[in-house]
């Protein structure tokens, strides 16, 4: 498992791992969590998704949200630009 906050730039999905903090708040939080990074255009991280679900994600899922990650982050980046 890699950690999520080593992707920044990159807009690859992460499993979240099976923690204290997840399984602390499985009340309020489904079982299968997941970060989504959401790359800004200079390298860096205009901000994230964190999903979570009862099911397990599909591989195609994942590649879906990568590129859907990819997108909002442009799109975060360009609302912050100098007019």
């Amino acid at each position: 498992m890699r950690d999520p906050s080593a992707d920044q730039g990159a807009a690859t999905p992460v499993l979240l791992p099976d923690s204290a903090m997840i399984r602390d708040g499985a009340a309020f939080f489904p079982p299968n969590a997941l970060w989504v990074p959401l790359p800004d255009p200079r390298g860096g991280l205009a901000g994230g998704l964190l999903l979570g679900r009862a099911d397990p994600w599909h591989p195609a899922e994942l590649q879906l949200l990568a590129a859907i990650g990819g997108t909002y982050g442009l799109a975060l980046a360009a609302g912050e630009l100098p007019r």
